[in-house]
């Protein structure tokens, strides 16, 4: 089975992952562009079951219920839940190597999605 680690910007925290994402995607909420600081969010899910987490994290908790957990020395928010997955873990992408995951192929609450970027046809696309 692939085991795919996601590390914080200094290393005191990470994330190992077993198996293959159940979804990969983009999402072009608000909620996710404020947490990347850009136009979109990569996210990947995974099953707790496959996830271990090492180092220490803090907690940040959302209005809709979603727990972010980002490092407590360099802010880099790596892993998150939320209610609407349960027993899921969601994970910024962005910080396994790019080489390390699958494309994209979906984008969620894409009628947020800024109109400069212009996305492959084949993909999934929710609104």
């Amino acid at each position: 089975m692939t085991e795919r680690t996601s590390r914080c910007c200094c290393g005191q925290l990470s994330v190992t992952v077993s198996g293959e994402p159940t979804i990969n995607g983009i999402c072009s909420c608000s909620d996710c562009k404020k947490r990347t600081g850009s136009a979109f969010g990569w996210q990947t899910h995974f099953a707790d079951s496959g996830v271990i987490v090492v180092g220490e994290s803090q907690q940040y908790t959302l209005d809709n219920g979603q727990v972010r957990n980002f490092c407590h020395r360099c802010g880099s928010t790596l892993f998150w839940s939320s209610p609407s997955f349960p027993e899921m873990t969601r994970l910024a992408a962005g910080n396994f190597d790019s080489d390390e995951l699958p494309l994209p192929k979906l984008s969620v609450q894409d009628h947020d999605r800024v109109s400069w970027i212009e996305l492959p046809e084949d993909w999934v696309f929710h609104t």
